[in-house]
């Protein structure tokens, strides 16, 4: 049974990470505190945690693993695609208006809340840490 759950607490944690990476890319944006390496981690990282997430899902089901261990990759799935496309959107269209920034930080800033929330839940749930 341990090594069904290792990628789950693999997950789990990094899962967390980016939890936490999404704070800091929100509060790092809101002050403009911004270099060329953060701008390339800010664009890599969520695409391939965006990969992983979709490769974890068949290997989740495959060992049959509860259902509320896909609400995390799935919701990284939608979210990474809702916002990379209503970012496209909106610097396509050059709507550059404060308030929508604002509020796509915002937005970041409490999922970012939510799913670190979410990840330390079900680490402790399945007795992961």
């Amino acid at each position: 049974m341990k090594k069904k759950r290792g990628l789950l607490k693999t997950y789990l944690l990094l899962a967390l990470a980016f939890g936490l990476f999404g704070l800091l890319d929100a509060l790092l944006t809101f002050f403009d505190v911004v270099t060329n390496v953060y701008v390339y981690l800010a664009f890599v990282l969520p695409f391939l945690f965006f990969v992983f997430s979709i490769v974890v899902i068949p290997i989740f089901h495959h060992h049959r693993l509860e259902r509320i261990v896909y609400v995390l990759p799935i919701y990284h799935i939608i979210s990474y695609g809702i916002f990379f496309a209503f970012a496209f959107i909106l610097s396509f269209f050059w709507l550059v208006y404060g308030w929508i920034w604002v509020a796509m930080l915002l937005i970041g800033f409490i999922t970012s809340i939510l799913e670190i929330g979410f990840s330390y839940y079900l680490l402790k749930r399945f007795d992961l840490i």
